[in-house]
């Protein structure tokens, strides 16, 4: 059978396509996977194919052979594939078996993932988007802003003392937000009770180096930012506080 298969390769194989070849070898090997046998043709060419089955049929004459773990005999075409593999070169075996490609989602494979780059929004995107959010808003449990900073002038009134202190310019946002206009940090009006502001105030005047910590409610009233003030502290006494804690 071997001798009349490979005369009729010789013979035919520049008429035949690699179609036909692909099913005459898939045939001589009772191998159902025609496409991969196809595959190989076109790699590495109709000759070193029919070399490899050659060596195939030989093997096969002299009994088989065995898998890897030696548990269990290769099929024909197993052991014709399992000598493509090892033999040709490495460019020629990610042709024939290329690597899998990712998964795209839940359920889907076989096709590249290509993760799109993010688009960040633009302000008149985001002016429409802000009002179809605020058709159905959700409840925050908490609402808090903390400032910390030194003030420049404190207004002295009757309960309480006004401030005001300027964020710092942003820094980098996840990729997607849109980005903050330029100029864009908010300088805020800080009202705190008398109580609170002279558990700090002299912290402050004698240690330049000290910083207020403001935590409050922020809002927007007539134009202006304000925060009203729910606690007040120093950087420096609370660390003092911090240190008495542990005994430093």
């Amino acid at each position: 059978m071997t001798e009349d298969l490979n005369k009729t390769m010789n013979s035919e194989s520049v008429a035949i396509s690699a179609s036909a070849l692909a099913r005459t070898i898939a045939a001589a090997l009772n191998e159902p996977n025609i496409p991969l046998i196809h595959r190989i043709i076109t790699v590495v060419g109709p000759e070193r194919t029919q070399a490899f089955l050659n060596s195939t049929l030989e093997l096969e004459a002299q009994g088989g052979a065995m898998t890897s773990k030696e548990d269990r005999k290769r099929t024909p075409g197993g052991s014709f594939f399992y000598l493509v593999r090892k033999t040709v070169a490495t460019s020629e075996h990610r042709q024939i078996w290329p690597p899998p490609r990712k998964k795209t989602g839940e359920g889907s494979e076989g096709v590249a993932t290509v993760r799109p780059k993010p688009v960040a929004l633009t302000w008149e995107q985001v002016s429409a988007l802000v009002q179809q959010a605020k058709e159905a808003p959700g409840e925050a449990k908490t609402v808090k802003i903390t400032l910390i900073g030194r003030p420049l002038k404190i207004i002295k009134q009757a309960e309480c003392v006004i401030l005001s202190m300027k964020g710092k310019e942003p820094g980098a946002f996840p990729k997607g937000l849109p980005t903050p206009p330029a100029n864009s940090a908010i300088t805020w009006a800080v009202f705190i009770a008398n109580k609170q502001w002279e558990k700090v105030a002299a912290s402050l005047d004698k240690q330049p180096e000290d910083k207020l910590i403001v935590e409050g409610y922020p809002l927007l009233k007539d134009g202006m930012a304000v925060v009203l003030a729910q606690s007040c502290k120093s950087v420096l006494l609370e660390q003092a506080a911090r240190a008495q804690k542990t005994g430093g």
